[in-house]
C-alpha cells in the first residue's frame, strides 16, 4: 500500500472542498489513503502522487474526477437507519397526505438504502396506486449507479422488518446468494439523479426532505447555508430531517424546530 504524504492529503482535501464543499477532517487521512490505493490498483498506477499528477493533467469534466469524488465521499449506510424518523413520518406526516400528492427528497442518499426505506413506508401506508414519488440524489455518480441497480448485500438489510423483506425485496440464490434486490413495483416510485446539495439543480419542492449524516462533512458556515437552502425547497408545512447525531439548532430559527433533527416550514410560509 502506498502511503499518502501530509502534503498530498492537504491537496486532496482542498480539491474535494473546492469541488463539493465537503470538508475532510484531520482524522480521515488513513481512510483517504486506503480508498486511493484501491483506485491506484484499478489503474495500475504505482504512487498516490503519480495519480494526483494524472488528475492534474485532465480537464475538469473528465470522468476520473468523478471517480475521485466517489472515492472520498461514499460512506456505508443501511436500511432503516435511525428508526425514530420513520416512526415520525408514519404517525405524524403521512396521515396529512391521504388522497393528496406527496413529494419526498432523499438528499445525499449514497447508495439508496435510505431512499428505499422511505419508499417501503410509503408503499405500506399509501399503496402503489397513490400519488407519491421519491427522488434520491448524491454527488457521487458511482453511488447513484448502485442505487439504480437496487441490489444490496443482505447484511445492509438487517434492519428491514421481516414482512417488508417478503413484500418488497427478492433474496438472491445460487450465484446471487447473500444479495437482495428491491422489487420492481417499489422501484417505479423512486428516481435517482446526480446532484450537489450545495448547488442543487433541482427545481422541485418537497413535502419531506431527508438529508442525514451529511452535516458532519461541512464547516459551520456551510452547514447553515445547506440547511437554509433545503428549508427553502420545502413546501409550506413540509418537514426537513437531519441525523439525530447532527444539530440544526443555531443554524435555523428555533421556532421552526420540532427537535434538534426535525424542522417544519410554516404553512403560512412566513420565513
Amino acid at each position: 500500500m502506498t502511503k499518502i504524504s501530509q502534503a498530498s492529503y492537504l491537496k486532496a482535501r482542498k480539491w474535494l472542498k473546492d469541488k463539493t464543499g465537503v470538508e475532510l477532517g484531520d482524522n480521515r487521512q488513513m481512510l483517504v489513503q486506503s480508498r486511493l490505493n484501491r483506485r491506484l490498483r484499478e489503474l495500475n498506477i504505482g504512487k498516490i502522487d503519480d495519480y494526483f499528477s494524472y488528475l492534474e493533467s485532465l480537464k475538469k469534466n473528465h470522468p476520473e474526477w468523478a471517480h475521485f469524488i466517489d472515492l472520498l465521499t461514499t460512506h456505508e449506510t443501511y436500511f432503516f437507519r435511525e428508526g425514530q424518523h420513520f416512526d415520525f413520518i408514519k404517525q405524524i406526516i403521512f396521515p396529512q397526505f391521504r388522497g393528496k400528492k406527496l413529494d419526498i427528497l432523499s438528499a445525499a442518499c449514497s447508495t439508496g438504502e435510505e431512499t428505499f426505506s422511505i419508499a417501503m413506508e410509503c408503499m405500506e401506508y399509501f399503496g402503489s396506486k397513490a400519488n407519491w414519488t421519491i427522488i434520491g440524489t448524491d454527488i457521487a455518480e458511482g453511488t447513484i449507479e448502485t442505487a439504480r441497480r437496487a441490489l444490496y448485500s443482505q447484511r445492509r438489510a438487517k434492519n428491514v422488518p421481516q414482512n417488508y423483506l417478503q413484500k418488497y425485496m427478492l433474496k438472491g440464490k445460487d450465484d446471487a446468494e447473500g444479495l437482495c434486490m428491491i422489487k420492481k413495483d417499489l422501484r417505479e416510485h423512486v428516481k435517482f439523479s446526480v446532484d450537489n446539495i450545495l448547488s442543487s439543480k433541482l427545481k422541485d419542492s418537497f413535502d419531506i426532505i431527508f438529508c442525514r449524516n451529511v452535516l458532519i462533512y461541512f464547516d459551520e458556515e456551510t452547514k447553515k447555508t445547506l440547511i437554509n437552502n433545503l428549508f427553502q425547497q420545502l413546501n409550506p408545512g413540509g418537514h426537513l430531517f437531519v441525523s439525530q447525531t447532527e444539530q440544526m439548532r443555531g443554524h435555523i430559527d428555533s421556532a421552526f424546530l420540532i427537535n434538534s433533527s426535525i424542522a417544519r416550514r410554516p404553512t403560512n410560509d412566513s420565513l
